[in-house]
């Protein structure tokens, strides 16, 4: 991690809650950063990243000053999808 990740008391809550770790919070950011796939703001200052994560996706709304990462809110939603073999 080339970053100094971020998290204040109410997102940490949100994670605990969720069961989002800090380790998924940083490899949704590595991942969007490397890939280019992130959101931004018209000015650049407000970035939104998601990532799949075995079964469930986390989304990470951040702010970037080039060496530290503050995030400001996680989401995450799980889904399992079953096929029908009929």
């Amino acid at each position: 991690m080339d970053f100094n990740l971020i998290i204040d008391d109410a997102c940490t809550a949100i994670m605990e809650e969720r069961g989002i770790t800090q380790e998924d919070i940083a490899a949704v950011i590595e991942d969007a950063q490397a890939e280019k796939t992130h959101l931004y703001s018209e000015n650049k200052e407000v970035f939104l990243a998601k990532k799949r994560l075995e079964n469930f996706t986390v989304y990470a709304k951040f702010t970037n000053d080039g060496q530290n990462i503050q995030v400001q809110n996680v989401y995450s939603h799980r889904v399992s999808l079953n096929e029908d073999n009929q």
